[in-house]
């Protein structure tokens, strides 16, 4: 249910698509009034931000829009990539107009469709629709690095004999400052780095943003060792790695399976 939470803000999250269609006919409504208005400088304004024959009216279709379409996501993806600053909210606040965002973004990439080369378009739909592809990334990610671990794990179990007793141990994580799916993009690459450094004790790394009103994520991973105290080594290494990442986590619970 986590993965179909509204503080998502994808298409196929609760209400989406009738947001979306509630702001086409808003956006229609406001279309209608710009060009009956009088008032010149508002019609002069709309024209030269959808003209294509300026460098502002490519900047504004193709770049701005798309990026507030998609609550800024590549921008905050950049921030993970460069930086350890975490979240910087840009889905808490835009996240709730992405519905109308998105239908202004249609309606002006179809019309604007003859004017612009097909690369212009692909670009401006690419950086609309960036969460969902990364949403679907993410996801494809996870199964695949938890299959790669499993995988693994019993080719090593087939190849070594171990007479010691494996702990394997559950732990979930609070993280209350990520809040979109850039976010869960950092924390779940975070894991599955940390876990590929740690071949065999970290594996089934994912997070997931929180649904209802409680704030943030939360991560669950699974760790093996050969004693308590390993497992525990463990832990401070997942926390110490995700807060590294910038974002501020805490135990919600370790449990021991």
């Amino acid at each position: 249910n986590s993965q179909l939470s509204e503080k998502y803000h994808l298409i196929w999250s609760p209400k989406f698509l009738k947001k979306m269609m509630l702001g086409a006919v808003v956006w229609m409504f406001l279309l209608s009034k710009v060009v009956q208005s009088k008032y010149l400088p508002l019609n002069e304004m709309f024209h030269r931000l959808t003209c294509l024959e300026n460098a502002g009216g490519y900047i504004s279709t193709a770049v701005i829009l798309p990026l507030l379409s998609s609550s800024c996501c590549a921008i905050q993806l950049m921030i993970n990539i460069v930086s350890g600053l975490g979240c910087a909210g840009f889905n808490k606040y835009l996240g709730p107009i992405r519905p109308f965002m998105l239908s202004v973004l249609i309606f002006t990439t179809a019309k604007l469709f003859s004017q612009r080369s097909i690369v212009w378009t692909i670009v401006s739909l690419s950086l609309g629709f960036l969460p969902e592809v990364l949403h679907i990334c993410n996801n494809y990610r996870v199964r695949v690095g938890n299959r790669t671990v499993s995988q693994h794990d019993g080719d090593q179990n087939n190849r070594i004999p171990t007479s010691d007793t494996q702990l394997i141990a559950t732990l979930r994580l609070d993280v209350p400052t990520m809040g979109c799916v850039a976010c869960v993009n950092k924390i779940d690459s975070t894991i599955r780095q940390l876990g590929l450094r740690e071949k065999r004790n970290i594996r089934d790394g994912v997070s997931w943003l929180n649904d209802g009103s409680k704030k943030g994520g939360m991560a669950e991973l699974k760790i093996t060792g050969s004693s308590s105290d390993e497992i525990e080594k463990i832990k401070d290494q997942v926390i110490a790695a995700i807060e590294n990442a910038g974002f501020r986590c805490d135990v919600n619970g370790l449990w021991l399976n």
